[in-house]
Order: C-alpha cells, then sequence, then structure tokens
C-alpha cells in the first residue's frame, strides 16, 4: 500500500525471517521453567556467528540483501539450536488446554501484549516517521546507531528474562519477599545499565567509525544522543515488567506505554523534520524517559496501595 515500503520487497521478506525465528525460538518455554541457562547460550552464539558471516558475505552496498538475511536468521538458527533441549522436555505428552483455559490466558495476557507492542512501535515508527521527513539517507544514519544501541541494551536482556518468572514466583509465597527481590535487584540493574550507557556515549566517536566505515561521521553524534537509552530502558523494565506487573498492574502499564508511544511519534515528526536523525534520537529518548517517570509514580501510589491493605 505504501510505495516507499513497495520499492524493496526482498528486503523486507529478507527481515521477516526475524518473525519467523522469532515464533521458532520458544523464549516462554524456558523461560517459564526458569531456565534460560541454555537459551542464553544459544543467542550468544548464533549472534557470535552472524558476525563472521558479515564480514565474509558483505562487502559492497549491493550485498543489503545477504546483510538482512544474515541478521534476520539469528533467531531462526537459535530456535535450531535449542530444538533438542525443547525437544528432551517435551517427550512425553503434555495436557492440552481446554478451550476455555486458553481464552483465559489470552485475556489474562492481553494488557502485556499491548505493552510489548507499545513499546515496539514506540521504536520502530521512529525510522518510519524520519524516512517519510528527511528521507532514506538519514534512516541510515539513524539506523546504523540504533543497531548499536540495541546491541549494547541486549546485554541486560537475560537478566530480565530470568528475574521476571522468579519475581513471580516469589509473590506466590510472600509480597514482602518479592519486595525485597524488587529492591536489590533495581539497585545493580540500574547501576550496570548506566555503565552501559555512559560506555556507549564515551565510545561512540572511537569505536564507531570501526563498526559503520566510512560515510557515517553523522551517526556518531546520533549514538551520542541514544546512549541514554539502555539505561531508560532497564528503567522501563524494573519499574514495569519487574514490578508493576508482578503487582497485577498490567492495565496501567499498558496505558503508560501506549501514552509514551504517542508522546513518541509527535516528538519524532516533529523534531526529524527540524534537526533530522539527530532529532529522531532526542525524540526516542525523551519520550523513554517520560515513561521511566510515569512508571515510577505508579510504583511509589501502588506500593503505598499494596502494604497499606
Amino acid at each position: 500500500a505504501v510505495p516507499r515500503l513497495r520499492a524493496a520487497p526482498l528486503l523486507y521478506a529478507a527481515a521477516f525471517l526475524t518473525v519467523v525465528g522469532t515464533v521458532a525460538c520458544p523464549v516462554w518455554f524456558f523461560q517459564g521453567l526458569e531456565q534460560m541457562r541454555i537459551l542464553t547460550l544459544a543467542q550468544a552464539v548464533a549472534r557470535a556467528l552472524s558476525i563472521p558471516a558479515l564480514l565474509l558475505l558483505v562487502s559492497r552496498p549491493e550485498d543489503y540483501l545477504r546483510a538482512a538475511t544474515i541478521q534476520g536468521a539469528v533467531p531462526v538458527f537459535t530456535g535450531a539450536l535449542i530444538a533438542p533441549a525443547l525437544w528432551r522436555r517435551l517427550r512425553t505428552q503434555p495436557p492440552r488446554p481446554r478451550l476455555s483455559q486458553v481464552r483465559e490466558a489470552l485475556r489474562e495476557s492481553w494488557h502485556l501484549f499491548v505493552t510489548q507492542m507499545g513499546l515496539v512501535l514506540s521504536t520502530a515508527t521512529t525510522t518510519v516517521v524520519l524516512g517519510f521527513v528527511s528521507g532514506s539517507t538519514a534512516v541510515g544514519y539513524y539506523t546504523a546507531a540504533d543497531k548499536v544501541i540495541r546491541a549494547a541494551a541486549s546485554l541486560l536482556g537475560p537478566v530480565s528474562q530470568a528475574l521476571y518468572p522468579h519475581l513471580n514466583h516469589l509473590r506466590e509465597q510472600s509480597l514482602e519477599l518479592a519486595f525485597q527481590m524488587m529492591r536489590r535487584s533495581f539497585g545493580w540493574i540500574a547501576a550496570l545499565a548506566l555503565a552501559v550507557s555512559a560506555a556507549t556515549f564515551v565510545l561512540a566517536a572511537p569505536i564507531g567509525p570501526l563498526i559503520w566505515g566510512p560515510g557515517f561521521a553523522e551517526s556518531v553524534e546520533v549514538l551520542r544522543w541514544l546512549s541514554p537509552l539502555p539505561f531508560a530502558w532497564a528503567l522501563i523494565n524494573v519499574l514495569g515488567t519487574q514490578t508493576l506487573l508482578v503487582f497485577e498492574r498490567d492495565a496501567l502499564v499498558s496505558r503508560i506505554v501506549i501514552a509514551g508511544a504517542g508522546t513518541n511519534l509527535a516528538l519524532a515528526a516533529a523534531l526529524s523534520w527540524r534537526f533530522g536523525a539527530v532529532g529522531a534520537a532526542a525524540a526516542t529518548v525523551t519520550s523513554g524517559f517520560v515513561i521511566v517517570l510515569c512508571l515510577a509514580w505508579s510504583v511509589r501510589r501502588t506500593v503505598e496501595l499494596v502494604f497499606a491493605t
């Protein structure tokens, strides 16, 4: 339906491998069993192998389809690596849930789905808006920096994936135990994320050109503007997923995230038109910290209400 997007159908087909791999790699299964070690190892191996593949097979601008295919195939390869472990855990016939149980699970997880969708839209729409407002060159500068930011932020992914089911388990035993774990984990997760953000800002100039090659000088400034994001995303995860969702405030979290996505869309349109890729980066960071402030206020109110009762 959109001519600008329809111009590169094979590129989107290659990138769609990410969706296929996400389905083939049941993170939720190992997360629910609190057995994240094998999944984390498989993800690390798949990502590590993609680096020499990119270096060996992508050397010219015309190789962009190969680049998209390699990156999209990472979750597919991860799913293949964990398939034997998954099969061992499912050799016995699992009980089939009733249709009423499926409906109940979908109903209970609706707000969580909306929250995740809001977070995706909050970041994904930025490049779309930037492309329409400032052109594909600005998108290239922004995307180059965004890839580095997402790689840096992914260092904290296994921690949050393992912590969430553990906190839910503790909550079943005692609210006090769960809250104590939340308080202990908040400090060191925030400190680690802040260190990642600071390192990204400091190393943007010396490391960025080595990663991107010549012609991406503008991406260094974009990366500096995006450098607070690992810290913001960690706070969103701790305050939203690890706290409010555990306290069953799903609807509240989804409303905050959707409002943040709307804020990002408006800011991205305004700032991208005036400042290009740097404006898009500023919009993304600003909306991220707006979500953090709203979640922090909600956590304070929720904790007061929960322990007052």
